[in-house]
């Protein structure tokens, strides 16, 4: 038996935090997904779990932060 697919609305937010841009995904509940934050000519893609990732480009850490979520929602 298949699993009924869901619609999960994601926003992404840019906040200054301390001087630094900040890119967050959040859920229409304003849970934190994680934010991608610069870290010197790199990014850091962070979980609200912990987990941390270095990349290249806000793109890429979005697309990271979004496929951990994808992989790990279980409502």
């Amino acid at each position: 038996m298949s699993k009924k697919e869901k619609t999960i609305e994601i926003h992404e937010n840019e906040k200054v935090i301390n001087g630094v841009k900040v890119h967050q995904l959040t859920t229409k509940n304003d849970e934190v997904i994680g934010e991608v934050k610069p870290e010197g000519s790199k990014f850091i893609a962070a979980l609200s779990s912990g987990e941390k990732f270095t990349v290249t480009r806000v793109e890429e850490g979005m697309a990271i932060l979004l496929r951990e979520y994808h992989l790990h929602y279980n409502n």
